[in-house]
């Protein structure tokens, strides 16, 4: 009896590893709903003045108030714009995603040295249906240098997403079923494992739905600001200048100053290297030099006592 219901389990357990396995794999296929769609779409008759739908006849002003599915998009829009004040602007910005009901979720701001160009980034989220009007009212804070605006179609995505986890949460209520009808621990420990493995892949697939949604339902929109600083290198006063000036010449002579010292430290280290590579072959030649020097005036003295 125990082999027999082994080999149930492992039957049974076969068959639903396969359905999962076929709804991860193939999912739903679109081209296949696209052509069940036409097959059982409205076929018209006698040059369209009437349609058979379920077996009534509908007319073409009936077809043509059926609701289309609309697409699901996820849309993006980016902006660049040359305001007055970085600091001030971020603020309305931060402003406006309120009033939108979105909110800033990156800010990147980049502090400017004098005469250098003020730049930040910062991104925002809105609700799609109000992207439009965020759009304008973003412009309004400067001028216009940039605009793009992106839409990608994932309809296609969210429907396949949805019947792969409607087929992973069948598959598991068929091996929640076996599990509490498998009679011995092995066959109750094998079913589990399964059910667990089904169940991580339910949990990540409906991590990618929900952030897909999310996706959808909110617009990303990244604005970069620009603007100059105010301040100009002809416009400083002459007592910024001359101490400007005093502050760099203390600059140099300390960094003179330190190198001199270092060079010195580095001489003093190899001074024994100097000494045999310069001095003492310095001072041999001058050794040899001398003999040289006083040989002849030897031998001259020698000829004249030998007179």
């Amino acid at each position: 009896m125990r082999r027999h219901s082994s080999l149930f389990v492992s039957i049974v357990l076969s068959s639903c590893v396969g359905i999962a396995t076929v709804g991860c794999s193939s999912g739903y296929s679109p081209s296949e709903s696209m052509s069940a769609d036409r097959a059982a779409a409205p076929t018209a008759v006698d040059g369209g003045a009437s349609t058979e739908v379920g077996g009534e006849d509908l007319s073409a002003e009936d077809v043509a108030e059926v609701p289309a599915a609309l697409p699901q998009l996820v849309k993006t829009a980016a902006l660049r714009l040359e305001v007055e004040s970085v600091p001030t602007t971020l603020d309305a910005i931060a402003t406006i995603a309120r009033q939108q009901q979105g909110d800033v979720v990156e800010l990147n701001e980049r502090t400017p040295a004098d005469g250098l160009l003020h730049t930040a980034g910062v991104t925002i989220r809105v609700p799609q249906a109000n992207l439009d009007a965020t759009l304008t009212d973003l412009e309004k804070l400067g001028v216009l240098l940039d605009q793009n605006i992106t839409a990608e179609d994932v309809s296609n995505q969210l429907v396949d997403f949805e019947a792969r986890l409607k087929n992973l949460r069948q598959t598991e209520e068929m091996l929640l079923d076996i599990m509490n009808r498998a009679g011995s621990m092995a066959d109750v420990l094998r079913v589990a494992q399964e059910v667990s493995q089904v169940r991580q892949s339910i949990e990540q697939l409906d991590a990618q739905l929900a952030s897909l949604r999310s996706r959808v339902a909110f617009s990303t929109i990244t604005i970069d600001l620009q603007s100059f600083a105010a301040a100009t290198v002809e416009g400083r006063p002459v007592a910024q200048e001359l101490r400007d000036n005093w502050t760099d010449a203390t600059h140099s002579l300390g960094d003179f100053t330190v190198g001199m010292l270092k060079l010195l430290t580095w001489l003093a280290v190899y001074s024994p290297y100097l000494f045999i590579l310069f001095v003492l072959p310095w001072w041999l030649w001058r050794k040899v030099r001398s003999s040289e020097a006083i040989a002849p005036i030897a031998g001259s003295g020698d000829a004249g006592d030998g007179a």
